[in-house]
């Protein structure tokens, strides 16, 4: 980034030079020693402190790029000239002055090496290579280092590998340089078949164990999602039956006296039309099992007609009546 070099002379006589980037304001106090003064006292006179030092402020605008405005109590120089910082020769400076320099962007020096039991890995290599059918491939980073180390050759990997097991390992190789890795000490590396066996026999109940952590996380995992579902349902029926009993008590009010709630919705409810001296209606309420007359007071409340074949033989009768 391209920086500008300021050059400021303070009223004290001190000098600042700064390079900056960046718009800002420099402010600067300073005071005078000399005006800390305490008069000696003599017989005539008496004691008298000298008067508080003024502190003199200096205020000035930075403008990268631009020339500074020159304060009436300080000068400013300007140079006009920009120039890039070289990072070696920073570098530099810092190391010479026994500052530790790490570049993590892009660092040269190779990562932690990881610790590898490759007899762990072939313990698992075998074992999911027995696995009928099989459903997941191996870590690529393990069939790598399995085969770097000749563990597996080329051959066997031809024969017994399955087609995710190629992709998993050529994934791995595009990421770019591989991981820097150790073996652990004491460990041998098997060639023959025997030692395979026996060291399935040795390390195979790691593997087991691994197995069932991850198949207990899956199904902890898998009963956080149901409850979490399970909650939301019953958070939905609570609401939908908060809805219901709302709806319930608006249409309670509208039932007549001595009438389910149920019995005033539907054809068995038939109103006459308004009189005319202002009077309220009557109701009838027909019984499905009775064809009695049962007249109700209500208030009057408009309803859908009803143009079922009951309830016009009823207004028949009505108007014989």
């Amino acid at each position: 980034m391209p920086s500008n070099l300021f050059s400021f002379s303070l009223p004290a006589g001190l000098k600042i030079t700064l390079t900056t980037a960046i718009h800002g304001k420099l402010s600067s106090k300073s005071r005078s020693p000399a005006d800390d003064v305490v008069s000696v006292p003599t017989s005539d006179t008496p004691t008298t402190k000298g008067k508080k030092a003024v502190n003199n402020q200096t205020i000035v605008d930075i403008h990268a790029g631009e020339e500074t405005e020159q304060n009436a109590h300080c000068t400013t120089t300007f140079a006009p000239g920009t120039f890039e910082e070289d990072p070696q020769e920073n570098a530099a400076k810092l190391v010479s002055l026994g500052i530790k320099i790490r570049d993590f962007a892009t660092s040269s020096t190779l990562p932690a090496a990881e610790l590898f039991n490759h007899h762990i890995a072939i313990a698992e290599y075998e074992i999911r290579m027995r696995e009928n059918p099989r459903v997941s491939p191996l870590p690529g980073k393990m069939l790598y280092r399995l085969v770097n180390i000749g563990c597996v050759s080329l051959e066997e990997a031809r024969k017994r590998w399955h087609r995710m097991d190629w992709d998993s390992l050529r994934d791995y190789e595009s990421l770019g340089k591989p991981y820097p890795y150790r073996l652990v000490q004491g460990l041998s590396v098997p060639a023959t078949r025997k030692e395979r066996e026996k060291i399935m026999e040795e390390w195979g109940h790691y593997v087991v164990f691994y197995d069932n952590v991850k198949a207990k996380s899956y199904r902890a995992e898998r009963k956080a999602i149901k409850d979490r579902r399970e909650a939301r349902r019953l958070v939905h029926l609570k609401e939908e039956k908060a809805i219901r009993e709302s709806f319930g008590a608006d249409l309670s009010v509208l039932a007549p006296a001595g009438v389910s709630l149920g019995r005033c919705i539907g054809p068995s409810l038939r109103r006459k039309r308004p009189i005319t001296d202002g009077n309220r209606p009557e109701v009838v309420v027909v019984d499905a099992d009775s064809t009695a007359h049962v007249p109700v007071s209500t208030p009057c409340t408009s309803q859908p007609a009803s143009c079922s074949m009951e309830s016009l033989s009823l207004q028949r009768i009505d108007r014989r009546q």
